[in-house]
């Protein structure tokens, strides 16, 4: 044909790597001789239905994010998911965002507060009883913010991590 291989072809012209490069006619005779060999093939079928089970547990979404690292991503792939992201409204995609922030910072604050052998982040902090000297504008010396967490209701730290019980106060890093 043209001396190109799969890849390259896809790569000088911006498909996806999983683009077909066949007509249909070809893919209705391949598809017609999976579907035999499925029939008649115990190892085929055993193959399809490990595939399956992959699928649904998601290892094979997994294996690509891990195989896609350090790749372009495709100009076809691009243009389809600028198309996409432009229907979305940017308040949408912006709370979107804000909220893959929040999951992210909980489990990372949950996996700190495990690695100290804690539930979760509020006994982690209690524990450390930082000084109110720690805090910025609006704590008093005699409260400290862990103080403060303490006498509050439960505080849960599904967002940023802040001194939320004393209004305008915030950890400062030394």
């Amino acid at each position: 044909m043209h001396g190109w291989t799969k890849l390259a072809y896809c790569g000088a012209f911006g498909l996806k790597r999983g683009q077909s490069l066949e007509g249909p006619e070809t893919r209705k005779l391949r598809a017609a001789a999976l579907t035999s060999r499925l029939v008649f093939e115990p190892a085929t079928r055993e193959g399809s239905a490990t595939g399956r089970a992959r699928a649904r547990a998601g290892d094979l979404t997994r294996d690509a994010v891990r195989a896609a690292r350090g790749r372009p991503m495709p100009e076809q792939r691009r243009r389809k998911a600028v198309a996409a992201l432009a229907a979305i409204p940017p308040p949408m995609v912006a709370q979107a965002n804000r909220d893959r922030a929040s999951r992210h910072l909980a489990e990372v604050a949950a996996a700190v507060a495990r690695g100290h052998g804690y539930a979760d982040l509020a006994p982690a902090v209690a524990r450390l009883a930082w000084p109110a000297s720690r805090c910025a504008g609006g704590a008093s010396d005699s409260v400290s913010p862990v103080g403060a967490l303490q006498q509050a209701a439960p505080v849960t730290f599904s967002g940023v991590i802040s001194c939320s019980s004393v209004p305008g106060t915030r950890y400062q890093r030394e």
